[in-house]
């Protein structure tokens, strides 16, 4: 049994640095970081194209709403599953069909990536 003590320490050493985060998360630096947040859609830039314009052709490559979120329809997920393919899978499939739709229509992402 005392060879399972230093368990303890450890582990409260452990959840104190997963505290941390969510004591920065809740404060006043979370809700800024928060609104700094764009939509998904508006790391898309063409030449020569306006948010009109880009909203309907994320809805043409299979997007619906006109919030710039870019997001796939649940009931499109659903009736597009290959058997065998969990929703996740399917989800990912059909944003990567979005993307390609959208790098021909002749858009291009402009996030930054991390190195």
């Amino acid at each position: 049994m005392k060879q399972l003590l230093w368990i303890g320490p450890y582990l409260c050493l452990l959840l104190t640095g997963c505290n941390t985060t969510i004591l920065v998360a809740s404060g006043k630096e979370f809700r800024d970081y928060q609104k700094a947040i764009k939509p998904h859609l508006q790391y898309f830039e063409k030449p020569g194209w306006t948010p009109e314009e880009r909203r309907r052709d994320s809805e043409a490559c299979g997007a619906i709403g006109l919030d710039d979120r870019a997001d796939i329809a649940e009931s499109r997920i659903q009736a597009e599953q290959r058997p065998g393919e969990t929703l996740g899978l399917t989800r990912a499939r059909l944003d990567k069909d979005w993307h390609d739709c959208m790098v021909k229509k002749g858009y291009r992402g402009v996030r930054a990536t991390p190195k």
